[in-house]
């Protein structure tokens, strides 16, 4: 299952490849080439949260995988930049409102990417504290742990027979995270992501693209970390690719 997963991202990846000197491909001058100017606002029709780990397989494939779990399955879900006009011309076509508080939430979009970077960035910094590999269903498992103090679940049985991982041993670790500092980083999304994936609304929380096999590097227009671990890694990249 994971390696037909990582394959569809790579298929889908085009051209931001570079070829280093050994031949080994990757992304990592266009992503340090997107983060050093930050996230140009009046370029971007919208913001995405997401941890660490995701950025490592943009790094690799090229692509933003797409939600791996429940109604996220095949979308990359996101809140609007409501002063771009392209989203003012949606609006007035009736497709949302900007009065609607889940696609406006409190504090702005970004301060809502932040607060899902976060989300994210826990569960990630949760699976790699166990050297658990990011696909579908350890993400799955992973987004259902902070549940496990009030119910059973099958996150149980998935790290228990994959892990070997007990249920008090599952939630002291994730605790432990989750009283770390801030986690994750933000993605701005490009104009030109409405030219290629259709958008819809998302019935408790911003919009939604869609996107089965995730979304290109290409159409990402900036990054924005919010964790000192997410700046730390652009910092280096910027080192290892400055821009030309």
């Amino acid at each position: 299952m994971r390696s037909l997963w990582l394959l569809s991202l790579i298929i889908a990846s085009g051209a931001c490849f570079t070829l280093e000197a050994n031949g080994k491909k990757n992304c990592s001058a266009r992503l340090a080439a997107l983060y050093m100017p930050g996230i140009p606002h009046e370029e971007t029709i919208g913001y995405h949260g997401t941890g660490f780990g995701t950025l490592k397989v943009i790094e690799k494939t090229g692509i933003l995988p797409a939600g791996s779990h429940g109604s996220t399955i095949g979308t990359l879900w996101f809140f609007p930049n409501l002063k771009h006009p392209l989203i003012q011309e949606r609006i007035a076509r009736g497709e949302f409102s900007a009065d609607d508080k889940d696609i406006a939430p409190t504090g702005g979009a970004i301060k809502g990417a932040e607060n899902y970077a976060a989300l994210a960035g826990k569960d990630q910094a949760f699976l790699e504290h166990f050297g658990i590999p990011l696909t579908p269903e350890s993400l799955r498992a992973a987004a259902s742990v902070p549940d496990l103090g009030q119910t059973h679940d099958l996150s149980v049985e998935f790290f228990e027979q994959n892990y070997g991982l007990k249920r008090g041993k599952i939630i002291m670790a994730y605790q432990r995270i989750e009283r770390e500092r801030a986690q994750g980083v933000i993605l701005g999304l490009g104009a030109n992501v409405l030219d290629s994936f259709a958008v819809e609304k998302v019935n408790d929380e911003g919009l939604k693209l869609i996107v089965p096999t995730g979304l290109p590097l290409d159409f990402i227009s900036g990054f924005e970390p919010v964790g000192q671990r997410e700046y730390d890694y652009f910092e280096d990249l910027t080192l290892r690719y400055p821009p030309r």
